[in-house]
């Protein structure tokens, strides 16, 4: 150690030397070599920045996934069923319909389903197809009963559903997509 508290660079060069040998051959991750050499995760990042040796995020994950590392932390966080934020697979969208987790329906997206599209495929014994769209009659998008949900053939028999409003002011056309009360204008 020198005035300032730094290693000699000779010692520094070992402990490079060290740090890439642990790092490219070993595959072991930074945060592993930092924990063996009693060093700091960015002073070991540092080190192998300095040699030109670096790592993508995805060469990352897919060693830390093939040398089971990645294995170890999901086993910590419990997922699906054992979660404590679990619903039973049931979420609300931004547009306020209620998506369901399911893992083989065949018109599914990112294994969701709209509760309502499968409220109508169970009534009807058989799958939706894509263009088929299911309509809330009182226009209550999480009022999922079978009394309350109607089929229509396409986007346009759909929307002949909605009652178009002229703006009083300004005589534009609009299409109410609720049946909620509309506020008179002053």
């Amino acid at each position: 150690m020198n005035k300032k508290g730094r290693s000699s660079p000779a010692l520094a060069n070992k402990r490079r030397e060290q740090i890439k040998h642990l790092y490219a051959v070993d595959l072991l991750s930074v945060i592993v070599i930092a924990k063996l050499l009693n060093m700091s995760d960015s002073a070991v990042s540092w080190h192998l920045r300095k040699l030109g040796i670096t790592r993508t995020p995805s060469e990352a994950m897919t060693l830390a996934y093939s040398t089971g590392r990645k294995r170890v932390l999901l086993d910590k966080f419990p997922r699906g069923e054992n979660q404590w934020n679990w619903h039973g697979g049931r979420s609300k969208t931004y547009h306020g319909y209620i998506s369901i987790l399911t893992h083989n329906h065949p018109y599914s997206t990112y294994n969701r389903v709209l509760e309502h599209r499968l409220v109508m495929e169970k009534y009807l014994g058989r799958y939706l197809l894509p263009n088929e769209i299911v309509h809330h009659i009182n226009g209550v998008k999480d009022d999922n009963r079978i009394e309350n949900l109607s089929l229509t053939q396409s986007k346009k028999t759909h929307s002949l559903l909605h009652p178009n409003i002229t703006c009083p002011h300004c005589h534009k056309s609009f299409i109410l997509v609720t049946s909620k009360p509309m506020v008179a204008f002053l």
